[in-house]
């Protein structure tokens, strides 16, 4: 404790930070907290995917951190966009329906 107090009174402020953002927390809420209101997931899921690819490698974290919740955000928003996308070929008549193929 006393190496901080040191190294924070030698040096610039900015130089140690003392927090940061969590933003795998963040991609995991913006993923997740849709559901309870699902038309919102149209709109969140691409956002919450593309802010996952986008921060997976950045440092975010003063303390090491895992990688699993960018990854569950980005699975649970595929999920997401997958299920919009059926839902929307079920709509315009091109949905997955079986074929009925002739006999003999």
């Amino acid at each position: 404790m006393a190496c901080l107090e040191a190294t924070r009174t030698a040096q610039d402020e900015r130089a140690l930070p003392s927090s940061r953002f969590h933003f795998d927390s963040l991609a995991l809420a913006l993923s997740t907290f849709p559901l309870l209101l699902w038309v919102l997931s149209i709109l969140t899921a691409p956002v919450a995917l593309g802010f996952s690819i986008f921060t997976l490698r950045r440092e975010c974290s003063i303390v090491q951190r895992s990688k699993i919740r960018f990854l569950l955000a980005m699975l649970l928003s595929l999920l997401t966009l997958a299920g919009w996308t059926l839902f929307f070929l079920s709509l315009s008549g091109h949905g997955m329906r079986p074929t009925m193929l002739p006999i003999g």
